[in-house]
């Protein structure tokens, strides 16, 4: 019976480490990228959907073609609606006259639809544009040392549990 407990007390301690260890560095990663025309007057967008605390990274890599400018946006949905209806509205980012070079970074908010939005406001010809972008989120870090904690705890008592010598019972002497 105390192996049994001595077992479950290092199963739990090495749970711990593993969760300590190895949950803080599991990320998801993402790529964007594309090589876009946008016509004058007129605005391209790319719609990802993200989730919350989402670290996104990126460059506009190249910004070809005559006269006018490009600028870039960054929404979540529902400002990109604003925008898009002519309404006040705010961005995570925003790029006037974006060029060859132009980096840009933000961390989610919230899990939404994010919009990444290249728009041509004036200008008689194509503006072509090649950009990239990344993210990345971990999304069970904030809870790795709490749980790994918790379990390291745990796994230590039952462990001294385990090796605690029971008390010898010494039968009475029987009355007759």
């Amino acid at each position: 019976m105390r192996k049994g407990i001595v077992f479950l007390g290092v199963f739990l301690i090495i749970l711990a480490l593993i969760v300590f260890i190895f949950i803080p560095i599991v990320s998801f990663r993402g790529k964007m990228r594309g090589h876009i025309t946008v016509h004058p007057s007129s605005h391209y967008v790319e719609a990802l959907s993200l989730p919350k605390d989402a670290d996104v990274k990126g460059t506009i890599n190249e910004v070809t073609g005559d006269l006018g400018h490009i600028d870039f946006y960054v929404f979540d949905e529902s400002n990109y609606n604003l925008w898009r209806n002519g309404s006040s509205y705010s961005e995570y980012i925003f790029i006037y006259k974006a060029e060859n070079g132009s980096t840009f970074s933000f961390r989610t908010d919230k899990a939404d639809d994010y919009y990444f939005v290249f728009d041509h406001p004036d200008g008689l010809v194509d503006r072509y544009v090649n950009w990239s972008g990344a993210y990345k989120y971990k999304p069970y870090a904030p809870y790795a040392i709490p749980v790994a904690a918790l379990l390291g705890v745990l796994g230590a008592v039952v462990l001294a549990v385990g090796f605690l010598k029971p008390k010898k019972v010494v039968p009475s002497p029987r009355v007759q």
